[in-house]
């Protein structure tokens, strides 16, 4: 009998309640960070998620309790996201695309791997 891990594997897809299109401007703000700053080291990656995770938590709070624009939350939360992607992009580019998997995966536990895609 074949694990469901395996069954998966060419079965690539996002939940339900993740919408493609949010990926897509995910990896579009990645391409344009990319194309700004470069392969940045884990430092100066680390720093900017740590600073945009405050700019997203302060856009939260100043929707909640200052009436702050909710658009400002979905902006900073792109923003962090591709920040998180050029994480692995780093880990790809400077450590070779092996170690990210290895990486994510060390437990043996994780999801079959198709086509760059983690399937579920």
């Amino acid at each position: 009998m074949k694990s469901k891990t395996r069954k998966a594997a060419g079965k690539a897809r996002l939940h339900p309640l993740v919408r493609p299109v949010w990926m897509e401007w995910i990896a579009r703000k990645a391409g344009k960070n990319l194309d700004k700053w470069g392969v940045q080291d884990f430092e100066t990656l680390g720093l900017a998620v740590a600073e945009e995770a405050g700019e997203l938590a302060q856009a939260i709070l100043q929707n909640k309790h200052e009436g702050g624009e909710r658009g400002r939350i979905t902006h900073e939360a792109l923003d962090l996201a591709a920040l998180c992607v050029q994480v692995f992009v780093t880990m790809s580019e400077r450590h070779g695309a092996e170690n990210v998997w290895n990486a994510l995966f060390k437990d043996g536990a994780n999801n079959a791997v198709s086509g760059g895609a983690v399937a579920t």
